[in-house]
């Protein structure tokens, strides 16, 4: 799921992408769940000291930190691979479907330039998210005869 930036963000565009639904197969087969981060500087001066920060309050994943280059004006990044990590327990206990979201902020020289939250679903261990795009994850739902 992509998502653009506010019109009220003001100084930064930003583009997210975000899977919509995350389950036990998608974390264990190391899919990315984010990717393509696209920040495109609007502002009029250079924004410095950029930090972007990932974090869920649900717990879905790992809160991490990425640095980034200073923009000038008028200048954007791009980063197709986004490190974020799932939070392994809390998708390995989920039964039920849980919606979740996952917050982005931009910081430039500590003030907060962007912030968005980016909705995800988790499944339980047996529920199959299918995707003409993964069809590999189908394997991790059979189970041996005993």
């Amino acid at each position: 799921m992509e998502s653009e930036s506010r019109p009220d963000a003001g100084k930064v565009n930003v583009g997210f992408d975000v899977r919509p639904f995350v389950n036990l197969a998608y974390m264990q087969n190391g899919l990315p769940l984010a990717g393509n981060l696209r920040i495109a500087n609007e502002s009029g001066e250079t924004l410095e000291n950029l930090v972007c920060s990932f974090h869920s309050p649900e717990g879905v994943i790992v809160p991490s930190e990425e640095r980034l280059p200073d923009l000038s004006a008028g200048a954007d990044v791009f980063k197709a691979v986004v490190d974020i990590r799932i939070n392994q327990r809390m998708v390995s206990e989920v039964r039920d479907p849980v919606a979740a979201k996952i917050t982005l902020k931009v910081e430039s020289n500590g003030e907060e330039v962007y912030r968005n939250d980016y909705p995800v679903t988790v499944l339980s261990y047996n529920q199959h998210l299918w995707s003409d795009r993964y069809p590999e994850l189908l394997s991790a739902f059979v189970f041996p005869n005993a």
